[in-house]
């Protein structure tokens, strides 16, 4: 994923093994991110996508740290398009069959666009409901769901 976070803009690219992609983007994502880099669309322009993708390539560090990784609240400005998406902080999980109820299509989608397939997976399997809340101070630190 690519973002531009003043702009609520990203846009997602498959990378294959060997971090191998395939430099295309969809027409409306390249007019926009041409318009975002303040350049002129010409199909014969100087600008061509497979710069772009060199030259953030050029400028990956060759080194991450593990620990830094991007919290719910720092994606769901990118896709907020998600149930309750006010409600930002990860929260924890909720064991739906002590209640009897079912896990939502909604929370599902929202689980896996914030927490990724793995807890999607496993919440569509047990039951489980990601918590979420707008209050920062409540947010708990992310670990997949462990219910029996």
């Amino acid at each position: 994923m690519f973002g531009v976070k003043y702009e609520n803009f990203y846009f997602e690219i498959k990378v294959s093994n060997g971090f191998e992609i395939n430099p295309i983007l969809l027409p409306d994502d390249y007019k926009r991110l041409v318009k975002i880099l303040n350049l002129d669309f010409s199909i014969d322009g100087p600008f061509k996508i497979s710069y772009f993708f060199q030259a953030f390539n050029n400028n990956i560090p060759k080194t991450a740290d593990p620990r830094n990784r991007p919290k719910p609240h720092d994606i769901i400005i990118y896709k907020s398009d998600v149930e309750e998406s006010d409600k930002i902080y990860f929260y924890g999980w909720l064991d739906n069959k002590i209640q009897n109820k079912k896990v939502t299509k909604e929370n599902l989608e929202k689980t896996k666009t914030l927490l990724g397939h793995r807890a999607y997976e496993r919440c569509k399997a047990k039951n489980i409901s990601s918590r979420w809340t707008s209050d920062k101070t409540k947010e708990v630190d992310y670990y997949l769901p462990n219910f029996s």
